[in-house]
């Protein structure tokens, strides 16, 4: 049972990861699939620099935290 939860938490923190990755990648891309998702247009920079960040955060706890 351990083994599948760390293997979940690895496809995770992949998935996350190649996400996070992409948006870097694709800015105006991101931006536009913020506004599209509802944010409003003057904040969807600010979200589209942010959201990549948290997610390769999210990435790392599943990596390097504990299921205690």
């Amino acid at each position: 049972m351990l083994l599948l939860i760390v293997l979940i938490r690895i496809a995770l923190s992949i998935v996350f990861s190649v996400a996070a990755i992409t948006k870097l990648l694709d800015q105006e891309g991101t931006r536009e699939a913020v506004q599209n998702f509802g944010a409003p247009r003057a904040s969807a920079p600010a979200v589209a620099i942010i959201l990549p960040f948290v997610e390769l955060a999210i990435a790392l706890g599943l990596l390097f935290s504990h299921g205690g």
